[in-house]
């Protein structure tokens, strides 16, 4: 008996993962034709809690007969075979969709945006739903090449072209889903929303020097989206983070050894990105520092900033936005 997580579930599994290697081992699986769905016959899999999303378990079927819902399983069916890299072993008999096949399953339930932010978490260095809250930080479980490499694999089969469309604009190292965020609300194409601001360089790395190092304990410093050829960068401050003394006094000499190394960081918090004006005053703020004039947007420019922060911060995705790509909205 062997049973295959997919979709919701595959995707709750990863966000409370803490790790790749530490929750699953690389599986050679490529067909589901022994799949089971039967409630009872999983119970002896140990399927991890992670993987229930709203009393339900996402699962592998073998054909479109078998695709059964029932109150405790969601069923999938599949036709053929999947290119290897698809699955990972998590116990004996039970598999679970990779990140990579999890980010093309995902791409036809998302809107656009949201499948655009699940490929940044799956390329991003933190743990969107951890069981141990202190446990935050994460490797990447993928990254945007190997992600391109399993799409071109899928070729033809379904969602491979809407997970394609929405890699070109997943950021790799963001570090939470604000720095997403802030990264999309400022460069994606104006025709999805954003301002079309060259992409940074999320969590970049600024290396110290060895007197430095050994003073602050630390070989280096991190900035959340980074444009180095411009010495620029924004630091997100979070409604739970930097609010102490301790933390505003490191905060003050972060900013001021950055500086030194030819690093200047303007401040964003979370009350800066409320409504479409402060983003555009921000924006307008970066784009100077990066000596890029913003034009006066359209009507149609206008439009689509404001259904990206509906999507984005206000969380109320548009019907026009659910799994549409623009080629253009005349901006």
């Amino acid at each position: 008996m062997v049973a295959f997580i997919t979709h919701d579930s595959a995707r709750a599994f990863w966000d409370a993962a803490e790790s790749l290697d530490s929750v699953s081992t690389r599986s050679r699986a490529t067909c589901i034709a022994d799949a089971i769905a039967s409630h009872q016959e999983l119970k002896g899999l140990g399927v991890p809690r992670s993987a229930i999303v709203n009393k339900k378990l996402h699962l592998l079927v073998r054909n479109q007969k078998e695709r059964r819902c029932s109150k405790y399983i969601s069923a999938h069916s599949c036709i053929g075979e999947f290119p290897p890299g698809s699955f990972r072993k998590v116990s004996r008999g039970l598999f679970v969709a990779s990140p990579e096949l999890t980010f093309v399953q995902m791409a036809c339930r998302l809107t656009f945006i949201e499948a655009i932010q699940l490929g940044c978490e799956l390329c991003g260095t933190y743990v969107p739903m951890p069981a141990d809250p202190s446990r935050r930080d994460r490797e990447p479980l993928t990254s945007k090449s190997k992600i391109d490499t399993f799409i071109t694999s899928m070729k033809g089969r379904y969602g491979a072209n809407k997970a394609a469309k929405a890699l070109k604009f997943v950021v790799e190292y963001s570090n939470s889903p604000m720095e997403t965020i802030l990264e999309l609300l400022l460069c994606l194409p104006k025709r999805y929303g954003g301002y079309g601001l060259p992409v940074p360089l999320m969590n970049h790395s600024i290396r110290l020097t060895r007197s430095e190092a050994r003073e602050l304990g630390r070989s280096a410093f991190l900035c959340d989206l980074c444009w180095p050829d411009f010495g620029y960068a924004l630091e997100y401050y979070g409604r739970e983070w930097h609010t102490d003394v301790q933390s505003v006094a490191h905060d003050a000499l972060r900013q001021s050894d950055l500086h030194y190394h030819g690093i200047d960081i303007d401040i964003v918090t979370y009350e800066q990105l409320q409504t479409v004006s402060q983003v555009q005053v921000l924006a307008t703020k970066v784009a100077k520092r990066l000596s890029i004039r913003l034009r006066k947007p359209s009507d149609l420019c206008i439009a689509a900033r404001e259904r990206l922060h509906r999507e984005l911060i206000v969380g109320q995705s548009q019907g026009s936005l659910q799994n549409e790509f623009p080629e253009s909205a005349g901006c």
